[in-house]
């Protein structure tokens, strides 16, 4: 099924799934974990971002837009 989830809890079970911590993921970022943090609670990154987390987390990551009739715009 599908799941609505924020980018910060996607980030968070990225962690969990990859027995990592906010800070190993940071580093591996070149940012500090509380730059990290804030930025998860805005959740303003860019798709080139989005798509690194998603690589160190080893997740693939798709970025569509999915109509209300169900609709997937890849």
């Amino acid at each position: 099924g599908d799941f609505i989830l924020s980018i910060k809890d996607k980030v968070l079970l990225g962690c969990k799934a990859n027995d990592i911590t906010l800070t190993e993921l940071a580093k591996k970022l070149g940012i500090t974990q509380p730059t990290l943090s804030n930025r998860l609670k805005t959740g303003k990154f860019t798709q080139d971002e989005l798509a690194n987390m998603a690589k160190l987390l080893n997740c693939e990551y798709q970025p569509l837009w999915i109509l209300p009739d169900g609709t997937k715009l890849l």
